[in-house]
């Protein structure tokens, strides 16, 4: 499952999906005097169980119940050739 696509440095400047977010959050830097690196939160799913639903609600800190649990989110435009499979968009999109 492709949770964001687009151009690779849109997505890299401007990452829409909390999946994207996290991913790029635990890239060690070499400014970053810790010795920890940052870890994902949230339960791991079995790959041999599959949640439904969106692939990353059971660690997405922004996960809407009775929603991403249930439901598997379509590809929302979030740019020029960007898109972001995450029902937040959905839900900007129609305010």
């Amino acid at each position: 499952c492709i949770m964001e696509r687009g151009p690779v440095r849109e997505v890299l400047r401007n990452p829409q999906h909390p999946y994207t977010r996290s991913l790029l959050a635990a890239i060690p830097r070499i400014k970053d005097t810790s010795d920890r690196l940052r870890a994902i939160k949230g339960e791991i799913p079995s790959p041999l169980e599959r949640p439904g639903g969106c692939p990353f609600h059971t660690r997405c800190q922004q996960m809407i119940p009775g929603r991403c649990a249930e439901h598997k989110p379509d590809a929302y435009p979030v740019g020029p050739d960007h898109f972001s499979s995450c029902f937040l968009h959905e839900e900007v999109r129609s305010d």
